[in-house]
């Protein structure tokens, strides 16, 4: 009788440890297809990674193909979590994937991927002109450019433009022509009429003037 108990226990023991060898020689595979939310289009080489639960470093994963698809074999039974990752998109994350000896393959269908929208609150441009702008028909210098010529008088701004020389009696040449004709805002006035020099001493030397 004893000898009959001892059968049936080794049976037993036999029984559990080839069912343990069993499950430990069943790989499963987990497969699926990655796809952009907005375009509908497949993604390529979106990084797919196997973790086991409650792990944070993955153990298994593959790349997506041209096509999208992914298939990730050699898996053994347990319960995992997959996520999806790529450049530009948010992280697509599938819990609760079981692997068992009655489910072997698992078809994660199709994973959308959400593309990360970054919007700038506003972008402003800031740029100086150049002190001398060099036009079709004509020099134009900005003295609210130029450091060296803030404040002072419009005689004093003269001194300051290429080409132009102006005496210590306040007469002003362009490349040693005396013969300049002066506008204000564009036209002719008669303050020039008497003498160059006296017009232009009370003439103040505003930054967003163009002389």
């Amino acid at each position: 009788m004893r000898t009959i108990y001892f059968l049936f226990f080794l049976i037993i023991i036999s029984a559990g440890v080839q069912a343990q060898t069993n499950n430990a020689n069943i790989k499963g595979k987990i497969g699926g297809k990655v796809t952009d939310g907005l375009t509908k289009v497949p993604v390529d080489f979106a990084t797919v990674s196997v973790f086991k639960t409650g792990s944070t470093s993955p153990f298994n994963g593959a790349s997506t193909d041209p096509k999208g698809n992914f298939s990730i074999d050699g898996i053994a039974p347990g319960e995992y979590t997959v996520t999806v990752d790529f450049l530009g998109y948010k992280r697509s994350t599938i819990d609760h994937v079981i692997i068992s000896n009655t489910t072997k393959n698992v078809s994660l269908g199709n994973i959308v991927l959400a593309p990360i929208q970054n919007e700038l609150k506003g972008v402003v441009i800031t740029a100086n002109a150049v002190s001398v702008e060099n036009k079709i028909d004509k020099m134009v210098y900005n003295p609210a450019n130029d450091l060296t010529s803030q404040g002072g008088v419009a005689l004093d701004i003269l001194k300051k433009v290429p080409m132009v020389t102006v005496d210590i009696d306040g007469n002003v040449e362009l490349m040693g022509n005396t013969n300049i004709r002066f506008l204000i805002n564009g036209k002719p006035s008669s303050i020039f009429g008497a003498s160059l020099a006296d017009a232009l001493q009370p003439i103040p030397s505003q930054p967003d003037q163009k002389h």
